[in-house]
């Protein structure tokens, strides 16, 4: 960055903020969402019938819960985490807590922190990444600046 012209730069800056405010709103956002579902939902204690094996291109290993609830009706319901973590949440036959929205209990969260805020939290600290490295890049580069002038 120090051989670049101050509009290029500018533009650079600007493109980098406009990636951090997303990152920092992308948090928040899902945080109130998590927050509105977990306040208009019921518990429900949910039994972990198969774990799916997810082998992704590095070939790390994770599972994916699938697991049955009965809502407050008696219903019957079976849902498939699109979430995978390792070690698994559980084993199968194990018990598990559930939030589900009573209107529509196909709308289902595993009570666990990483399941209910872990995409919260990952945008957050990337955010929060983003936006000290933009501090200390563009100080030094006003730093940089300075001295040339």
């Amino acid at each position: 960055m120090k051989n670049m012209s101050p509009a290029k730069r500018k533009v650079i800056f600007s493109v980098w903020l406009i990636s951090v405010i997303l990152l920092l709103a992308l948090s928040v956002v899902t945080a109130i969402r998590q927050f509105i579902f977990i306040n208009s939902s019921v518990t429900a204690q949910a039994t972990i019938t198969e774990l799916i094996v997810k082998i992704d291109e590095e070939d790390s290993v994770s599972f994916s819960p699938v697991f049955t609830f009965k809502d407050k009706q008696g219903h019957l319901h079976t849902h498939h985490s699109s979430s995978s973590t390792n070690p698994p949440i559980g084993e199968i036959g194990e018990s598990i807590e559930v939030f589900y929205n009573p209107e529509n209990p196909e709308l289902v969260e595993i009570n666990s922190f990483f399941f209910l805020w872990g995409l919260s939290l990952i945008f957050g600290v990337l955010g929060i990444i983003d936006f000290v490295a933009l501090y200390f890049v563009n100080r030094l580069s006003k730093k940089n600046q300075l001295k040339k002038e």
